[in-house]
């Protein structure tokens, strides 16, 4: 398949230091008509292209019924952008975000359980 879509001409190039166009990951549909022709329908990510620019395809294949070779029937490019605070994920964050609420947590708990206990001493 990668040579077909290599051959598409619709991979981004990336601007230099980004990595290779042709590194791709997604999924591969392979299902047939009611005329018998086998379709492939290809949804791909790519790598980063610029800064936090990344490139998605989708592709169709067709191969007739009694031949031998796929060829591309639509394919299509558009970019995704995806902006941020470098190294701020949500796997950094979390812990620092749980011990905050833990402490403030828990004194706010404790003010409130004094003040009810201090309420509760005057009656």
């Amino acid at each position: 398949m990668l040579p077909l879509i290599v051959g598409s001409g619709l991979l981004a190039n990336p601007e230099e230091g980004y990595s290779r166009a042709d590194f791709l990951a997604g999924i591969l549909v392979d299902a047939y008509d009611q005329t018998g022709a086998r379709l492939i329908f290809a949804c791909l990510g790519g790598r980063q292209q610029s800064n936090d620019h990344y490139p998605f395809y989708e592709f169709v294949f067709e191969e007739p019924p009694n031949s031998d070779g796929l060829n591309l029937v639509r394919g299509q490019r558009f970019f995704y952008d995806v902006a941020g605070i470098e190294g701020l994920e949500w796997y950094v964050m979390w812990p620092v975000l749980s011990v905050i609420a833990i402490v403030v947590g828990f004194t706010a708990f404790t003010v409130a359980v004094g003040l009810w206990m201090l309420l509760g001493r005057k009656r």
